[in-house]
């Protein structure tokens, strides 16, 4: 199996709220991480964005994808 790429999800909460009163979140996606970038690098670079951003960060997830030979 061969790494191809990943991606850096961000979920941010806005200040608006559905019919029965919950938030609704936001997700920014980044393509192209790096293979060796670590988990405290994505965290800092998610810090970072969520200071440009008009909502708080409230989650963070990363995506790795692999190719799979036949």
């Amino acid at each position: 199996m061969a790494w191809t790429r990943a991606s850096l999800k961000l979920v941010l909460q806005t200040e608006e709220t559905n019919d029965k009163g919950d938030y609704i979140n936001k997700n920014k996606t980044f393509s192209n991480l790096r293979e060796e970038a670590s988990e405290e690098a994505c965290v800092n670079v998610a810090r970072a964005i969520e200071t440009l951003q008009e909502y708080s960060l409230i989650g963070l997830s990363r995506t790795d994808y692999s190719e799979i030979e036949l």
